[in-house]
């Protein structure tokens, strides 16, 4: 294969790929991230009753301001967490495959946030810290340490799933 046949290649692979265009987005307009990982929806503060049943399931934010959420936000699905800095939410109501027979309800659970955008139908369980990412919808985190990355960074994990 000729070096230009390989240029051309790679060309084709870029303009197709999932991530290229995920990190563009985020990249390019102001709340990127945000827009990235909501699917264009508007993320906005949380209502005095959501925030009293995200509190009374345990969950606590360092400021309750900074924590936004999508029409639909499902706080029943958010327990046991602690969220810091900007928090975008989405909603949660659906079921993820975690393993061969076994679905379980997306949400937020036992887990710490830190500046981060969590699309609809995501499942974070049981991680010690997630900081600075956009997760977007379909993922799972499910009993982790440490998944964080610096403010700014623009990278993507996972395989694009058809």
């Amino acid at each position: 294969m000729k070096d230009t046949d390989i240029l051309k290649v790679v060309r084709e692979a870029i303009g197709t790929s999932e991530l290229i265009r995920s990190v563009s987005a985020v990249k390019q307009v102001p709340n990127g991230a945000q827009r990235s990982a909501t699917g264009g929806a508007k993320a906005l503060p949380l209502s005095e009753a959501v925030i009293a049943e995200l509190e009374k399931n345990g969950n606590v934010a360092e400021d309750w301001k900074k924590v936004k959420a999508v029409d639909g936000f499902n706080p029943s699905r958010v327990r046991n967490s602690f969220f810091y800095g900007d928090i975008v939410l989405g909603r949660f109501d659906g079921k993820v495959k975690v393993a061969e027979g076994a679905e379980l309800p997306t949400g937020i659970y036992n887990s710490t946030l830190t500046d981060c955008c969590v699309a609809s139908n995501v499942l974070v369980c049981d991680v010690k810290l997630l900081s600075n990412y956009v997760v977007k919808e379909g993922a799972v985190l499910f009993n982790n340490g440490l998944v964080c990355t610096e403010r700014g960074a623009t990278f993507g994990n996972g395989a694009e799933q058809k």
